[in-house]
Parts: structure tokens; C-alpha cells; sequence
């Protein structure tokens, strides 16, 4: 008994304790936005990116008092005030920089697409087979080109992660509950089994969905205000107070006629280093970091859609009863136990309880990991936000490692399942799978950072140049 009430004392002391730091929140932001209360637990130190979380020390302070920056803190780098002003006074404004950036990458994936086809028809006039007067003799017709040769099917282990688990024991166990050959005690195992594994698949799903929108959105609110107040900034100072407009949400936006790029001198060091380390600053970089977490998201889309292709289209349909064929493996054990066919309930069942959630859920994640890493405060936090991000595609198989007993997870790498991509099907038709997903992905993160995404309402594409012209100035002034 004493045991339990000192769990339930600490349990609500935590309560109480994350009450008051939620307010404490409340009172950094009016702090910020021009107030003096601070919360009196708050921890002092530099500002912390959108993916990191300050942590109290747990000292008291005096109630309305400022917090203090540390002395050890060291000032960013400042150029020389004439030098700053002679390299923004050679700064132009390009109204067309989103065009002509969206049109370079057009331009690197076409270059790429024309080298490696140049390449590709260098290698075969090369390797082929040659008259006497230098002339391919080897023909090809387009069917041969685009057909892959069929000649048995291919089956390939189910992927060992929650979706592959959910899917063998919703065919494996209900084939077993059909057959009617099985003891009452073991009804109620597989019973339990295929309600557990769709339990932990849902849960499993909820919680990347959930803590995906918390990122991407509690997290990273406090940053995302603070961007646009410091761009709302940078527009005031480098436009002229006639060319400026208000948004929708309240903050200017300057017009090319006014642009005055010599007033972004006029702004406080710390203000000039913290504008010009927003990802928006150097936004090739910021494509390429998306591009790789594009590409993490890629894995697990192209696993749905495979998974899909493979139970909806190519697995032939049988009756739940013949819907496995157990092989028997060694000493009498039960060997490699493969799928060959699923009836057409079991399919609707399988699309709509697994399959369109798993692709919506990857689409969801891939978009809101997206916003939250246009939201970081800093180019060097971007790199560890997108590693950060990983574990949230890697969560469906860390359930399974850690909640599925050792045989369970031993009988799904056991399990296979007819394949829609097979050694057999044309190399050139795999090449053209492999350039699509490359274009989807670099496409999907033009579209994304310049057509959609809202970190930054009407972002002018404005402080690059400036930046550059602000890094000139302090190599100069060194």
C-alpha cells in the first residue's frame, strides 16, 4: 500500500508539473511577442531548434524578471558595416528565381535521364556482336523490348515487419478456423491471434499518425511564428514602407518596385544570422535534404504498393481453404509455408483494412515530415531532423522485433507469397520503375517547397541573395 501511494503521489506531481511548464509556454510566447513575464523554471540557454525540447534545471527565479543569455555565449559573426553595405548595394531583386530554379532541376533530371541513356546505348553499340563492316547484327523487336519473359511465378518471403505479420495471420489462421479441424483451446488461439495482430497494426499506425501531426505541427509552431516574424522583419527593413502589403495573416510583403536591399544593414547581427540559417536561405540545399528524406518514404511506399499488387492483382483466386501450401521442412518440422491464392473477400478485406491505410498513413507522414523540416531554425539541425525522422518508418518493424514472440516472427520469415516483380521480367521495364520513383521523388520536393508549402505564406524567395551578399561581406571583413 505504501508503495502505491507514493506511485500515485509522484504521478500527479509529474501532472501538476506539466500543467505549470504548459503555462510557462504560454508566457515564452507572450515574452515573445513583446511581454515581460517569464516563466520562473524555464531553462536558460541559446534558442533550440524546432526538433529539440529545453529542459528545466529546476532552479527558481525571481517572478518577472528577463531571462539572461548566457555569458559564455558567443555573438555571431559580424561584417563590416561599409562592406555590408557596398556588397547589398549589388544585390538585384529576381522575381523569376522560383522559375528559373524549378527550371534547373527540370534540366538536371532531363541531363540525367539523356546521360544515362547515351550511356546505355554507348555500352550495347560496344558489346554487341559486329559485321564485318561494323554493323549490329544482333535485332530486337519492341515486344521483346518491353516483355519480360514469364515463366513460372516467383515467390519471395513476406516483409518482416507489423503489415507482413497482420496479412500471414489473417490468411494462415482464418484457413485454419475454415477447415474445422482444430481443437477448441487452438479456435481460440488463432482467434486471439488475428485480433492481436490487427490490434497492434492499428495501434502501431495510430501512433506514427500521432506523433507525425504532433511534430509536425505543436512542435514546430513556436518556430514557424518565430519565421515569420523575423521574415515580416526583413521585408520592413529591405523594401520601402509604400511597396509593402499585408498578408492574410498579417505580416508584409514587399513588391519588386521597392526593393531597398541596403536597409537589411540595418538590422541587429543576431537578427541578419538567424534570417540567413532558415533552410528558405539556401533552398538548393533544402531540396536535396528532402530529396533523402523522400527517398526513406519511398522504401515503405514502394512495399504498399508491391504488397498490394501482389494480393489484389497477381495472387490467382482460390478458396480460403487452399489458400496455403505447408511444405515440410526437417526432422518433421513445419518447412516454408507459401500463399498461392486468396478469395475475393479476403482481398477487399486486405486493401481496406491494411493496404489504402498503409499508403495513406505513408503519404500523411511523408508531407507532415516534409513541413517539419521546412521549419527547422537551423541548416545544421536540418540534417539530424531527417535522420530524427527515420524512426518513424522504422516503427512497424520495431513492434514486431519487440512485441511478437521469437517463433512467431521465425514462422513469418517462413511465409512467402507470390511476387508481381519477378529475376524473369525486362530489364528495361525495371530501369523505367526506377527512374519513375526517381522523378516522383525529386518532383514531389519541387512541387513541395515551392508551390505548397505553407512554413512561410507568399515567401518572396528574397533572402538568398541577400545572404549571399551578407557571407561575402564577412569573408571580406576577416
Amino acid at each position: 500500500p505504501l508503495y502505491i501511494l507514493l506511485q500515485q503521489a509522484m504521478r500527479y506531481t509529474y501532472l501538476l508539473r506539466g500543467s505549470f511548464l504548459a503555462t510557462c509556454h504560454v508566457a515564452a510566447a507572450t515574452e515573445f511577442a513583446g511581454g515581460h513575464e517569464v516563466c520562473p523554471w524555464e531553462a536558460t540557454g541559446t534558442a533550440t531548434s524546432s526538433s529539440l525540447i529545453q529542459v528545466s534545471d529546476g532552479r527558481p527565479r525571481g517572478k518577472g524578471k528577463r531571462r539572461q543569455e548566457p555569458e559564455a555565449e558567443e555573438a555571431p559573426a559580424a561584417a563590416d558595416d561599409n562592406i555590408l553595405r557596398e556588397e547589398l548595394r549589388n544585390v538585384r531583386f529576381n522575381p523569376f528565381r522560383r522559375f528559373h530554379q524549378v527550371s534547373l532541376m527540370v534540366m538536371i533530371q532531363l541531363l540525367i535521364a539523356f546521360v544515362a541513356f547515351g550511356a546505355s546505348r554507348s555500352m550495347r553499340w560496344y558489346l554487341s556482336p559486329k559485321g564485318s563492316e561494323g554493323e549490329w547484327t544482333a535485332t530486337w523487336t519492341p515486344r521483346q523490348f518491353l516483355d519480360g519473359k514469364r515463366e513460372s511465378p516467383t515467390y519471395i518471403p513476406l516483409d518482416v515487419d507489423i503489415y507482413g505479420a497482420a496479412v500471414s495471420s489473417c490468411i494462415r489462421d482464418m484457413q485454419v478456423l475454415s477447415l474445422g479441424s482444430h481443437q477448441n483451446a487452438d479456435e481460440s488461439i488463432r482467434s486471439f491471434r488475428v485480433v492481436a495482430s490487427l490490434t497492434m497494426l492499428w495501434a502501431c499506425m495510430a501512433a506514427q499518425g500521432f506523433i507525425s501531426y504532433m511534430v509536425a505541427s505543436e512542435l514546430s509552431s513556436v518556430v514557424v511564428l518565430k519565421f515569420r516574424r523575423l521574415y515580416d522583419s526583413f521585408e520592413v527593413a529591405i523594401y520601402a514602407p509604400e511597396s509593402l502589403t499585408l498578408t492574410s495573416n498579417g505580416f508584409h510583403r514587399g513588391s519588386p518596385a521597392g526593393f531597398q536591399p541596403v536597409g537589411f544593414a540595418d538590422l541587429a547581427p543576431s537578427q541578419m544570422h538567424t534570417i540567413c540559417q532558415m533552410p528558405f536561405a539556401n533552398d538548393m540545399f533544402l531540396l536535396i535534404i528532402l530529396f533523402v528524406w523522400t527517398l526513406s518514404c519511398v522504401v515503405d511506399l514502394r512495399r504498399a504498393l508491391c504488397m498490394l499488387m501482389d494480393f489484389t492483382v497477381t495472387m490467382p483466386v482460390a478458396a480460403l481453404k487452399d489458400a496455403t501450401v505447408v511444405a515440410e521442412g526437417d526432422d518433421g518440422e513445419v518447412g516454408e509455408v507459401t500463399i498461392v491464392g486468396i478469395p475475393m473477400e479476403m482481398r477487399a478485406f486486405l486493401t481496406a483494412v491494411i493496404f489504402i491505410p498503409r499508403l495513406v498513413l505513408d503519404f500523411v507522414i511523408l508531407f507532415l515530415g516534409c513541413r517539419w523540416l521546412l521549419s527547422t531554425s537551423d541548416m545544421g539541425d536540418l540534417i539530424l531532423n531527417a535522420v530524427a525522422l527515420e524512426f518513424l518508418l522504422v516503427l512497424n518493424s520495431l513492434v514486431l522485433q519487440a512485441l511478437v514472440p521469437v517463433h512467431g516472427v521465425n514462422g513469418l520469415e517462413r511465409t512467402k507469397a507470390i511476387s508481381s516483380s519477378s529475376r524473369h521480367e525486362s530489364a528495361v521495364m525495371a530501369l523505367l520503375a526506377t527512374l519513375s520513383w526517381a522523378l516522383f521523388a525529386s518532383s514531389w520536393c519541387i512541387f513541395y517547397v515551392y508551390f505548397i508549402e505553407d512554413v512561410l505564406p507568399d515567401y518572396q524567395w528574397d533572402v538568398h541573395a541577400i545572404c549571399n551578399a551578407w557571407q561575402n561581406a564577412i569573408r571580406r571583413s576577416k
